[in-house]
């Protein structure tokens, strides 16, 4: 017998730590717009997780879940090694297929990182780390997912290495954004301190 742990439960741990980010924030007199990019980015971080990983399937007795009948060769169902396989199919079903949404979902689901975490934490201003920051947590989940399914014994998430490449794209996008975003509003103080 199978039951799941519910997506809400990495929203109650981030609940839980809110208290102690604003906290130390504080002790170390962070500006208030810090400590906000923080508490946002670890909403994020929990909405990612609660998407990514939840729910989860758990055996709760003998005659656990099985994987469908027929003869699997690994990685295949478990996880999708090949670069630009799934990207290469999701483009050739296009956009408006069920598969360019889950391509454009990727994309824009990384965004906020990529834009959040310079906001958090001046060391992610720069594109390689804000690139490496992207692959890593990418990657991460991607490990999880694997991981989890191998705990259970079935195919419940499967890992996908193009996920790592368009979660990546998201994130260098999301800073691109910043970056823009940094200089209009650099460009328009000049110009209200200049008149």
């Amino acid at each position: 017998m199978t039951t799941t742990i519910s997506p809400g439960l990495p929203f109650l741990v981030f609940a839980a730590i809110v208290p102690a980010v604003i906290w130390r924030g504080r002790r170390h007199g962070l500006s208030a717009a810090t400590i906000t990019a923080q508490v946002v980015l670890g909403a994020w971080i929990a909405a990612i997780v609660a998407l990514t990983l939840f729910p989860l399937p758990w055996r709760t007795g003998p005659g656990g879940p099985t994987i469908a009948p027929g003869r699997w060769e690994w990685p295949m169902p478990w996880a999708s090694i090949t670069p630009f396989a799934t990207i290469g199919q999701s483009l050739a079903a296009g956009f408006s297929s069920t598969e360019g949404w889950v391509l454009i979902g990727n994309l824009v689901a990384f965004m906020p990182l990529g834009f959040l975490a310079p906001l958090a934490d001046p060391r992610w201003h720069s594109a390689v780390r804000i690139l490496a920051l992207g692959v890593l947590a990418s990657t991460a989940i991607e490990l999880a997912q694997l991981g989890w399914d191998l705990v259970v014994g079935m195919p419940w998430r499967a890992a996908d290495v193009d996920d790592v490449i368009v979660n990546a794209a998201g994130t260098v996008v999301g800073y691109a954004a910043l970056r823009v975003g940094e200089s209009v509003v650099g460009q328009r103080r000049e110009k209200v301190s200049a008149s």
